[in-house]
C-alpha cells in the first residue's frame, strides 16, 4: 500500500471535494432526482472520508461533527428551531448578520469570514452582499454606472502614464461591474453561468 502525505492527501481531496460539489449544483439545475441523488451520495461520501480521515488524526470524530452542527444551525436559525418568527426573508439575513456580529468569535472586520479558497466572483459577490447588509449601498444603478466609468478613466490615465499602480486600477475597474450586480441582489457567478458568460 502506498502511503501518501498528509499534505499531498488533503491537496487531492480539495480537488475531488470542488468537482463533487460543481457536480450536484448541475444536477439541482437538470432537476433529475435519480442524478441529484447519485452526487450528493457522492459529495456525502467525500464529507464522510474527510471526518474518518479527521478521526484517525484526533481531531474529531463524526459523533461530533454532527452534534456540533446540529448546534450551529440551532443557534444561527432560531425561526426554524425556536420561538422567534420572522416576517420575511429580509428579517432572517438581518437578524442572521447581528447574531454573527455579536458571537464570540466575531471580529472586528465586517467582511472577515468570506472564504479565501472562493473564486474570485463569488467572494466579490459575498463581500458586497455584506457590505449592503451593513448599509453601504449604491442609490442608483447610474451611481455604479458613474463609478465604473471614474474608475476606467483613472486606469486609463495610470496606463498612459506607465504608472505601477495601473494594474491596481483595472482590478477595481473588474470588480466594479461585480458590485452592479450585486446591488440587483443577483449572483454574479449564476448570472454569468445561466446567461452563458
Amino acid at each position: 500500500m502506498v502511503r501518501v502525505s498528509s499534505t499531498a492527501l488533503f491537496q487531492q481531496i480539495k480537488t475531488f471535494l470542488l468537482e463533487e460539489c460543481y457536480e450536484v449544483l448541475e444536477a439541482l439545475d437538470t432537476q433529475d432526482p435519480p442524478v441529484l441523488r447519485d452526487e450528493l451520495g457522492d459529495l456525502l461520501f467525500q464529507v464522510l472520508f474527510l471526518a474518518t480521515l479527521a478521526a484517525e488524526r484526533g481531531w474529531f470524530d463524526l459523533e461530533g461533527l454532527a452534534a456540533g452542527t446540529a448546534r450551529k444551525m440551532i443557534d444561527r436559525h432560531p425561526h426554524v428551531f425556536g420561538s422567534k418568527k420572522a416576517g420575511s426573508a429580509e428579517e432572517v439575513k438581518k437578524a442572521w448578520e447581528t447574531r454573527k456580529r455579536e458571537s464570540a468569535d466575531a471580529g472586528s472586520d465586517p467582511l472577515a469570514g468570506v472564504p479565501v479558497a472562493l473564486p474570485a466572483v463569488a467572494a466579490a459577490y459575498r463581500m458586497t452582499s455584506r457590505a449592503a447588509d451593513l448599509g453601504f449601498d449604491w442609490e442608483r444603478d447610474g451611481d455604479v454606472a458613474k463609478k465604473i466609468e471614474e474608475e476606467l478613466e483613472e486606469w486609463r490615465e495610470a496606463a498612459a502614464q506607465a504608472d505601477r499602480g495601473a494594474e491596481e486600477r483595472l482590478a477595481v475597474v473588474e470588480r466594479r461591474p461585480l458590485i452592479q450586480i450585486g446591488e440587483l441582489k443577483r449572483d454574479p457567478h449564476l448570472e454569468m453561468h445561466t446567461r452563458g458568460g
